[in-house]
């Protein structure tokens, strides 16, 4: 019994060991600071199958979709998230995409951003 009981451990540390691949890969924090600034950081490059989080810092509502003119295969959109609110996207197709906030008139006060997602 207590062989299996050592196996088992062992097997156990071998499964969380950081090398594993079975933690989660950590998401990019991009903030949403204001109507007047572009999101922070305003360019991200990460590999495909990476991920951003949007975080809302801000006291308004904000979102952050593919500008006008992204191809539809890299065109990707959170929903409109309230202050303090947060969601996570993941990128599964390599290319560079220009998005922005589409919150009337935030995108032309300068809230915008760059996604880079390499092969």
């Amino acid at each position: 019994m207590r062989v299996w009981s050592i196996l088992g451990l062992a097997l156990l540390a071998v499964g969380c060991s950081p090398n594993s691949g079975l933690e989660p890969r950590a998401c990019q924090v991009v903030q949403m600071v204001g109507p007047t600034q572009p999101f922070q950081p305003a360019q991200v490059t990460l590999r495909k199958g990476g991920c951003i989080e949007f975080v809302n810092a801000d006291q308004g509502p904000h979102d952050a979709v593919s500008a006008p003119g992204t191809s539809s295969a890299l065109q990707f959109g959170t929903r409109r998230l309230a202050p303090g609110e947060r969601q996570k996207v993941v990128f599964n197709l390599a290319g560079e995409i220009e998005y922005i906030c589409s919150v009337d008139g935030h995108a032309q006060l300068g809230m915008r951003g760059k996604i880079i997602v390499q092969p």
